[in-house]
């Protein structure tokens, strides 16, 4: 499908506050995490309904190897990502979170 994709602000600060954390915990594991978001938004701009949807329109993709997930909606032409979030968190504070951003 290949559509632009955006990263809201917000969803930026999950990526750089994760980054950090898995950095603090190994050097060179932050690198890591990026990689694996950037394969997983590679695979979204590619089949971007293959991902489950999650609450209402926001679908979420599974970052492999690391226990977070990239919620998103389809628009006309573009993905639009609102959040990468660790999945070990309570499931109602991720709804809250994007229903705020949404």
């Amino acid at each position: 499908m290949n559509l632009k994709i955006f990263i809201k602000p917000r969803a930026e600060l999950d990526l750089f506050e994760a980054f950090n954390f898995y950095d603090e915990i190994s050097s060179g594991l932050g690198e890591e995490f990026i990689r694996c978001v950037d394969a997983k938004l590679k695979f979204i701009n590619r089949h971007p309904k293959t991902c489950p949807k999650m609450y209402k329109d926001f679908r979420r993709g599974l970052i492999s190897k690391f226990p977070f997930g990239i919620y998103y909606k389809i628009e006309r032409k573009r993905i639009v990502v609102f959040a990468v979030l660790d999945l070990r968190q309570n499931p109602e504070k991720i709804q809250s979170r994007l229903i705020k951003e949404g």
